[in-house]
């Protein structure tokens, strides 16, 4: 478990440092060039990967902390499907963006709750719910950071309907692949 905890809050810091240290992160920009700057957050998110996935495999799976119930599955689903839509979406001009000022981290951050409805074991909870916290984080930051938001203007239809098309795709092949990358399966075979 220690592989999983150490990579999620190496995730947290070095996703989190420019908006968390912003004086710190200029200084580094200043002083190593901001491409050079970039090189140790790189490899820093690199070994945050491999420790997550090594922890995951290595973590016990049967150790939990609650037990959850099936009619969670399609709740959990849904907004597993919303939170993929969002960041898929966060580059176009869907009007959802008008209320939602981060889609991407507000996407996670319902991708994490949505697997901890349907996952009280530790290791899920390490996983899940540091990046959720990590999400909220970020939104706090970046927040007080830039100050107001002007909230961009919707685009066409087509800029609403590619998003979805994508989304409902990207659902299906990461349903379809989640026992691959994750040990557990959501498909029966």
């Amino acid at each position: 478990m220690s592989w999983l905890i150490s990579g999620v809050a190496l995730w947290f810091i070095a996703h989190g440092f420019k908006a968390l240290f912003p004086n710190t992160r200029k200084k580094m920009n200043e002083k190593l060039g901001e491409e050079k700057a970039k090189g140790p957050f790189a490899l820093a998110i690199f070994m945050s990967f491999v420790l997550i996935i090594f922890g995951w495999r290595h973590s016990d799976p049967s150790a939990g902390l609650y037990q959850t119930a099936e009619y969670l599955d399609v709740i959990s689903g849904l907004l597993i499907t919303f939170s993929i839509y969002l960041f898929i979406g966060s580059t176009a001009n869907i009007r959802i963006r008008r209320w939602i000022r981060h889609p991407q981290l507000t996407g996670l951050g319902l991708w994490s709750i949505g697997h901890l409805l349907t996952n009280g074991e530790y290791r899920s909870i390490v996983l899940f719910g540091g990046l959720g916290i990590w999400a909220v984080t970020m939104m706090l930051s970046i927040n007080h950071r830039d100050g107001k938001h002007t909230p961009p203007k919707p685009g066409s239809a087509k800029d609403e309907i590619k998003p979805v098309v994508i989304s409902l795709i990207v659902v299906a092949v990461l349903k379809l692949t989640h026992g691959f990358y994750t040990a557990e399966s959501l498909i029966p075979w």
